[in-house]
């Protein structure tokens, strides 16, 4: 049998006892070949390991396509049309083109007035007819338009450019559903994304170890995390479902890229508040004239983040700023991401592995306008280079009516399971 990931044992396996349960994700252990003392088995002792270490891959290919089609099918709605108004605020550590921001406080956060009408789509094109797999056959390019103002006031959508900074790879597969590049999606409601630029030259790993394909360091590096409700037809017939996106970018300092620093810190650079709507008939745009509840107030998420996760040792929490927006929204998201493999590395770690250290977390609880259910997504991250990395995505529901009866007290703890 296939172990789940999580230790589960096939259901099968209570109603045939005498079948052996094989953990593929316990490295040590050993397959019942069936002999008897004395008897001895003349086959090449890696063969075994070799099998079962298909077998996983199997399993990782299979769910990286899984990944892949709930992605486009749930998140992106088979490339149907979201249109979104966009709200940016910026950091004072690049606004202007003044580098600001304390060498330990948070930045300041301004609103910038410029307001974006933006409308998102995706499409699934063939790209190698020839891939044995499905989800290598095909890839994801999604798209982003920033809409000419003027233009839409008279309901001219024709006018349009894309937007500048991208948030996902070019080419989109599902081989990038695979931790390491930072992709995910869960639940069919919430979903991270992620892309970023290395440095030019990029020294080796102080540990001697080699460095993967989607380890950093970064010059730039962008994601974003995401929930989305469906609507029900009495609520409004023509709408079919809400979103919310955060989009936060992080850019290294000038006077850090110059001085030659071998892993200098990331900065947060821009915060910008998407929020959209999805329909196939009216075409309308989440205003807040049309739609108030998507800006009511108060500000943020009833008494703060639902479920607050760990953010390490008290120098590393520090590093952290929460912002509340409107309609029942709040964030927590690093302002400065180190990507030195030895910070917040314990004293007694035994190597400079990039993965000793806590690690990073971006969180977003909303409670969409029904006022439903409270979500709350958290983007778990490696530290060091590997921060472009996913240890997890995390997605907590709750009844929003019960939310506090029901709120965590353990002061933030990771999940057992995702």
């Amino acid at each position: 049998f296939l172990s789940d990931g999580f230790n589960t044992p096939d259901p099968e396996a209570q109603f045939n006892p005498e079948l052996e349960f094989i953990d593929y994700d316990d490295p040590n252990y050993q397959i019942d070949q069936g002999l008897v003392e004395g008897e001895f088995l003349a086959v090449d002792p890696t063969a075994d390991e070799a099998e079962i270490e298909e077998m996983r891959e199997y399993r990782r290919k299979r769910n990286d396509e899984y990944q892949f089609e709930t992605f486009f099918e749930k998140i992106l709605r088979n490339g149907e049309v979201f249109r979104g108004v966009w709200t940016t605020y910026a950091t004072d550590t690049f606004l202007g083109g003044v580098e600001g921001g304390g060498e330990d406080g948070a930045p300041q956060i301004r609103r910038l007035r410029d307001v974006k009408r933006v409308i998102s789509t995706a499409e699934k094109r063939v790209v190698d007819e020839t891939a044995e797999w499905r989800g290598d056959r095909e890839a994801i390019f999604c798209s982003e338009r920033v809409l000419d103002e003027d233009l839409c006031a008279g309901g001219d959508e024709s006018g349009t450019s894309d937007v500048e900074a991208r948030y996902w790879p070019k080419i989109l597969k599902n081989f990038d559903f695979r931790g390491p590049a930072g992709i995910m999606c869960v639940g069919g409601l919430a979903y991270t994304i992620c892309d970023a630029v290395k440095l030019p030259s990029i020294q080796p790993d102080p540990s001697g170890e080699e460095r993967g394909e989607h380890d950093g360091p970064f010059r730039e590096y962008r994601f974003e995390i995401g929930i989305q409700t469906e609507l029900k037809k009495e609520q409004d017939p023509t709408l079919e479902c809400e979103r919310l996106r955060i989009k936060m970018e992080y850019l290294i300092k000038d006077a850090d890229l110059e001085s030659g620093l071998p892993t200098p810190p990331l900065h947060l650079a821009t915060i910008t508040v998407c929020r959209e709507l999805m329909d196939t008939l009216s075409n309308k745009w989440p205003e807040e004239k049309q739609n108030p509840l998507l800006f009511r107030e108060p500000l943020g998420a009833d008494g703060g983040l639902y479920d607050p996760p760990p953010l390490g040792p008290e120098a590393q929490a520090s590093q952290y700023l929460g912002l509340d927006l409107e309609g029942g929204a709040s964030i927590l998201l690093p302002h400065t991401l180190n990507q030195d493999p030895l910070s917040f590395v314990k004293p007694d770690a035994q190597n400079i592995r990039s993965g000793q250290g806590q690690g990073w977390v971006a969180s977003l609880d909303w409670t969409p306008p029904d006022g439903k259910i409270r979500y709350q997504v958290d983007r778990k991250m490696f530290p060091g280079v590997r921060v472009k990395g996913l240890k997890s995505l995390e997605l907590t529901e709750v009844q929003a009516s019960e939310a506090d009866k029901w709120r965590p007290t353990d002061g933030g703890k990771n999940m057992g399971q995702f």
